[in-house]
């Protein structure tokens, strides 16, 4: 509830309170009902706010009509905001361990996001974007995918904890219509990384399977502390494709 609220109600009572005294103990009649007054018109304008306050969480909202994106991280995930602001200012070298396609200048973009978007890990995604072929996405009156097609995607991460991290590897991590988990790319290997420093990954992801893929970026961490996952958070955020078959 906005701390105005708190305030407006608060002081209506009193003055409600106080005018009711008043009111009792014959002394200024017309101040005392003027206070009972003010006093019962605070309580309603707090009443009436607290209710408009309390309904005002918005829910998360798709990136676009026509892609499913998500996002498995929680409003208490979502990343302490002074470390948040303070990395914002960080003036750190990014670790890229980048290989585009020889063909990437070939490629269009069918999806990007950069909302930062904060896991258990305290690892914060701060941008993603996928190429394809021409003329094939997930756009209205793009192409589907098709089973032969490599997508390249590219995403960057930063690390938000105290002490030094130590990553296993980079990949993608995707799962299909079979329900088969996949992992693309190995960057990043024993790479360490302070705090508030970013690491940037691309990998290629070859189209195998007919129907819905889902894509996330994804991490193993090396070391034995027991306070970080070996794995990230699955689907942490996502987005899915469609891929057909067009021999059938």
């Amino acid at each position: 509830m906005p701390p105005l609220t708190i305030i407006a109600g608060v002081v209506g009572a009193v003055l409600l309170v106080g005018g009711l005294i008043g009111r009792i103990a014959g002394r200024m009649p017309s101040v005392s009902v003027g206070a009972m007054g003010a006093g019962i018109l605070l309580l309603v304008v707090a009443l009436i706010f607290g209710a408009a306050g309390g309904s005002d969480t918005e829910s998360p909202q798709d990136a676009g009509a026509t892609i499913k994106v998500s996002s498995t991280a929680t409003a208490a995930a979502k990343g302490d905001l002074e470390a948040e602001s303070a990395a914002d200012q960080a003036d750190l070298p990014v670790l890229e361990s980048v290989s585009r396609p020889e063909n990437f200048d070939e490629l269009e973009v069918f999806y990007e996001a950069g909302t930062s978007v904060a896991n258990f890990d305290a690892f914060r995604l701060m941008d993603i974007a996928a190429y394809g072929p021409a003329g094939h996405g997930i756009e209205a009156g793009e192409k589907p995918f098709e089973v032969g097609q490599t997508i390249y995607v590219e995403f960057t991460i930063q690390n938000l904890r105290v002490p030094p991290i130590k990553l296993g590897r980079t990949f993608a991590g995707a799962v299909h219509s079979s329900e088969e988990q996949l992992e693309f790319g190995l960057e990043h290997e024993g790479s360490e990384v302070v705090r508030y420093q970013q690491f940037k990954t691309g990998v290629e992801i070859s189209l195998d399977v007919a129907g819905e893929w889902e894509i996330w970026p994804c991490y193993e961490l090396a070391g034995d502390d027991d306070t970080l996952r070996l794995r990230c958070t699955e689907k942490w955020q996502f987005f899915s494709i469609e891929v057909v078959d067009p021999s059938g």
